[in-house]
């Protein structure tokens, strides 16, 4: 089992390319972890000194106005396996110190 963390640990694990999930949530593997690119795969390094996180700029310039760019946000892993977007944590979350990184094999941003 690795160290529990709280918001802050987790969110730092999220930016480096970590899953990471809350001990107390139901369903083992069901991880959260952060999207950064349009390919929609979690990107290993966070650049938090760029506007964009790290973002290529040129994805925002498609050619259609009709596109809609993602940005960065987090994304979670149900226990079945799908992806839902947009994750928000509650006030339980916020203040929670079971926090843990995953090792997801085979995941988006998994190494």
């Amino acid at each position: 089992m690795t160290e529990a963390l709280d918001i802050h640990g987790a969110m730092a694990a999220l930016r480096e390319g970590h899953h990471v999930r809350r001990a107390g949530w139901n369903a083992d593997n069901s991880p959260l972890f952060l999207y950064l690119n349009q390919t929609g795969r979690a990107v290993a390094k966070f650049d938090p000194d760029t506007p964009t996180g790290g973002v290529d700029l040129s994805a925002l310039d498609l050619g259609n106005p009709a596109t809609v760019a993602r940005m960065r946000h987090i994304n979670g892993r149900r226990a079945n396996g799908s992806t839902f977007s947009g994750w928000i944590a509650t006030h339980a979350d916020l203040t929670a110190d079971d926090w843990t990184v995953m090792t997801v094999v085979g995941a988006e941003g998994a190494e």
